[in-house]
């Protein structure tokens, strides 16, 4: 289940997987929808409709970040870390056709898109611009259970429990608030910064868990390149841009060839290939692929870029 109150400073809160193109009018619109429908999985035989409400920042910029797809993907049952774009689309495609939404993967609904879903551009929820309001109701349109969720960015969400109650952050073993901070718990622990927080991962998974999330998350970044320099065509939108990460990648490619195994390349070729990773990774974010939140969807390019360098 996902942290919707306090959270941990932790690398797997900062890279996680999702979908694009936002982390937080995607990723987090998705999560909270799922985690709704989750907490009403016992009174899912009683529901026979479900109401959104989006507001201020997500109600004005979401729809260009296909957040109405986020919302029915949540209330679906899938989550953005595993969801794949065959079952994402059937899903879509099954609403906008029939008005129908299969909650949780259990209980079908109908639902429609322009009714069901409210963009209150004018209005907002108290403690943050990302609001959503999620209401069930029964056959005798009963309300059963409201919910108010925030994505609050780079994919947290979090659920408030009382009118303005405080978003809260629960603290490691090593807490620190600066950069002077850290430096003097490194002094303290007589360590490096890495063995600092590679300590600190270690509270939360055993070593072996450690190691094979981030192994998880750095394969996860290599697949995003190697989809982004293959997969052609026009990303999602009315400005109809097309892709340019596969037609860069050929030219590196060919003049790489034509210098010869042997021959020392231009010494700024190699900004022209981090560029490149760079750039695959955004266009497939655009385009609503998986890709690693680091620590945001808009940013989520540079780290695997630097660290495939």
């Amino acid at each position: 289940m996902y942290n919707t109150g306090p959270f941990r400073p932790s690398v797997f809160d900062i890279f996680k997987l999702g979908i694009g193109p936002s982390s937080s009018h995607t990723v987090g619109p998705m999560r909270a929808a799922f985690v709704f429908i989750s907490e009403l999985a016992n009174t899912l035989p009683l529901i026979e409709k479900i109401e959104v409400d989006l507001y201020a920042s997500l109600a004005w910029t979401g729809q260009g970040h296909g957040i109405e797809r986020a919302i029915l993907l949540g209330l679906s049952g899938e989550k953005p870390e595993n969801v794949s774009n065959a079952v994402a689309a059937s899903i879509v495609e099954k609403v906008n056709l029939e008005n129908k939404l299969t909650l949780l993967k259990q209980k079908t609904i109908i639902f429609n898109l322009k009714k069901d879903l409210h963009f209150l551009r004018q209005q907002s929820l108290p403690l943050h611009p990302n609001g959503m309001s999620f209401r069930a109701y029964n056959s005798e349109d009963q309300l059963l259970c409201e919910k108010k969720i925030y994505s609050i960015g780079g994919g947290f969400i979090y659920q408030e429990s009382a009118e303005n109650a405080p978003i809260k952050k629960l603290s490691g073993p090593f807490e620190f608030n600066s950069a002077k901070e850290l430096l003097e718990l490194c002094q303290k622990q007589q360590c490096k910064i890495s063995q600092l927080m590679w300590k600190q991962e270690c509270t939360y998974l055993d070593e072996s868990g450690v190691r094979q999330e981030l192994l998880k998350i750095w394969q996860s970044m290599q697949d995003c390149v190697n989809q982004g320099l293959h997969n052609e065509g026009i990303l999602p939108g009315e400005s109809k841009v097309r892709r340019r990460a596969p037609a860069i990648f050929k030219n590196l490619q060919e003049l790489k060839a034509k210098r010869g195994e042997y021959s020392l390349p231009d010494p700024l070729e190699v900004l022209d290939w981090i560029n490149l990773y760079a750039l695959a990774v955004n266009e497939e974010n655009a385009a609503g692929g998986r890709v690693v939140t680091a620590p945001t969807n808009g940013a989520a390019g540079i780290i695997p870029a630097v660290l495939l360098y």
